[in-house]
């Protein structure tokens, strides 16, 4: 008899801080994925915070981002299989303890750099010329408008049309194939959608932006991309503010029918609330 093939499920980080204890539970229901983002997250922290987060943490598997978009684009064809080898945290790795060696944090503050660093410049132009690619002057005047006109503009990434020329302005060679089953298409959703949203938060050209807070940003832009191709997101971000665009207003807004699991909204209740709907 065949063994099932679990559903995949991607945990942020502030799921796997503030939800350990529940992990073990999910990873009997789907496969977890994590992106490299969370690697750079948990080394990066105090070692307290990392020690509470990894305890008895399940398989899971390591998606590397970055890969799978080269793969897209030298194969023409859409990454709509995930599936690496499941891997275990080393033990030591969830002590306290336990420090990166001088090499390994090199390697790692190279991958930083490597991802970050050119979206920050896409950010940072946006910031700085006024400008999103796909948008017209007028419709980016619904960045200043009220939260119903934003909400609208927001969701004009759902539509296939749009990311394609905004792929084309990026000159990406697959712009006319692109459709909601490639990861870059929805690495364009995240990436753009998050432009907006800066827009918004600083809508006057002299307006500074704190450079460590998009950096988490573009942390966040990882675990959002593989969780919109996933099609399944676990976030403890939940705040339905429009002002804090949290993780899961971000999911809901550009996969209005994936698998959103996230923390009661009700005060008092400990048991997990699972959104269930059909993929895109």
């Amino acid at each position: 008899m065949k063994t099932a093939i679990k559903p995949p499920l991607v945990i942020d980080k502030s799921f796997a801080h503030s939800r350990t204890h529940l992990l073990s539970k999910l990873a009997k229901d789907y496969t977890l994925l994590m992106p490299s983002a969370f690697f750079y997250e948990v080394f990066t922290t105090v070692p307290e915070k990392r020690a509470l987060e990894l305890k008895d943490f399940p398989p899971f598997q390591r998606v590397h981002i970055g890969t799978l978009l080269k793969q897209e684009r030298k194969t023409g064809k859409p990454a709509d299989s995930i599936n690496f080898r499941e891997m275990n945290f080393n033990p030591m790795v969830a002590s306290a303890s336990w420090r990166l060696s001088a090499d390994n944090a090199k390697i790692v503050e190279k991958d930083k750099v490597a991802s970050v660093g050119p979206a920050l410049d896409f950010w940072q132009d946006v910031l700085k010329l006024r400008c999103v690619p796909g948008f017209s002057e007028d419709e980016l005047g619904s960045t200043r408008g009220s939260d119903e006109e934003f909400i609208h503009l927001c969701e004009k990434l759902r539509e296939e049309y749009r990311i394609q020329e905004i792929a084309k302005e990026f000159a990406w060679i697959h712009a006319p194939k692109l459709n909601p089953h490639w990861l870059y298409y929805r690495h364009l959703q995240t990436l753009v959608l998050q432009g907006l949203v800066l827009l918004r938060r600083y809508p006057n050209p002299g307006d500074v932006f704190g450079i460590l807070r998009t950096e988490h940003d573009v942390h966040d832009l990882e675990y959002l991309t593989l969780g919109l191709h996933a099609g399944s997101l676990a976030t403890a971000e939940i705040s339905t503010l429009l002002s804090k665009a949290s993780m899961s207003w971000r999911f809901r807004m550009l996969h209005p029918r994936g698998n959103l699991v996230e923390p009661m909204a009700k005060p008092g209740r400990t048991t997990e609330h699972i959104a269930n709907s059909q993929k895109n």
